[in-house]
């Protein structure tokens, strides 16, 4: 361990990729701590099964907000869930009004669509 680390802070090592890094990190520390193997490697899986969680809700909400790439920063929107039980009437209330208003049909068949989806969704509840 070179001066500026602790043993509290796994290393910034640009050549490692991150989760590489702190693997290593662990490792020595419970080397040094002569803690069992068995017990780093449980929380070795755990720390990977969290990182891989966090980077797939990461690329969910990447693709949110590319999605949402339109809306302006100061411009005022509203979010639909597929659990939400009120959702679908709402948005086919958006298609209906959608059509009587002239909207292109591909806009209002990507609505439909997302409304069909939205009913066929399996775990349904009021909004908290």
């Amino acid at each position: 361990m070179n001066e500026h680390q602790t043993d509290t802070h796994p290393p910034q090592d640009p050549a490692l990729d991150p989760l590489d890094s702190v693997t290593e990190w662990w490792k020595n520390l419970a080397h040094s701590r002569a803690v069992e193997i068995d017990k780093l490697r449980d929380l070795l899986n755990s720390f990977r099964q969290e990182h891989d969680e966090a980077c797939r809700s990461i690329m969910h909400l990447r693709g949110i907000v590319e999605r949402l790439g339109h809306v302006r920063e100061d411009e005022p929107f509203f979010i639909l869930k597929g659990r939400d039980k009120l959702a679908a009437d709402v948005v086919q209330e958006w298609i209906n009004a959608a059509v009587r208003s002239g909207v292109s049909i591909e806009k209002v068949c990507g609505a439909d669509a997302i409304c069909q989806a939205m009913r066929n969704y399996p775990r349904k509840k009021l909004p908290d």
